[in-house]
């Protein structure tokens, strides 16, 4: 009341309302009009749903809030290998296993009683590594058609065990002569 500042941690949401602030000098007084609006905070994660490969680490997913919470937390647990920063709200990690898509429930606490929430889905796959037209019949002494892998994941490099004349590119999977 004496500095007209306006202050405080407001507790309820409302929508746009006028106030007036009244400012007294001796025996005169002015007024000004000031319109506030309370929202509650708000959290969210774009992209949903995620995704992941087993045994790759995956790009650490933000969340987006409206207000600067005291901590995070998900229910329930993360897949085994993701997990969230408590403080930061991010999700990051190596998925370890397969998991069926599910839905995370993540929380920003405000403090108090306020919270905001958030639901992702996350699935995690097992890596997969395939080639079309398999199985393959060759003839001896005849060039092949390059045989490309379909995979799943990003494997560090490939390799087998080949007929004698066949190899496997190390770096993209390809079968060729």
């Amino acid at each position: 009341t004496s500095t007209g500042v306006i202050s405080g941690s407001p507790t309820v949401v409302q929508g746009q309302t006028t106030y007036t602030v009244t400012a007294t000098y001796n025996n005169t007084t002015t007024t000004a009009q000031v319109r506030i609006t309370i929202t509650a905070p708000t959290l969210a994660y774009s992209g949903s749903p995620f995704l992941f490969i087993s045994g790759n680490a995956i790009t650490s997913l933000s969340p987006t809030v409206s207000a600067a919470p005291n901590g995070y937390t998900v229910s329930p647990s993360l897949p085994a290998g993701l997990s969230i920063n408590a403080t930061t709200g991010v999700i990051s990690g190596t998925p370890l296993t397969a998991a069926t898509a599910a839905n995370y429930t993540i929380t920003a606490n405000f403090g108090g009683s306020v919270t905001a929430q958030s639901t992702v889905n996350i699935g995690v796959s097992a890596p997969n590594l395939s080639y079309a037209g398999s199985p393959f019949s060759f003839n001896q002494n005849t060039s092949i058609t390059p045989a490309s892998p379909t995979v799943t994941g990003a494997p560090e490099s490939y390799s087998a065990l080949l007929p004698i004349g066949l190899s496997v590119d190390p770096a993209m999977g390809i079968i060729s002569v």
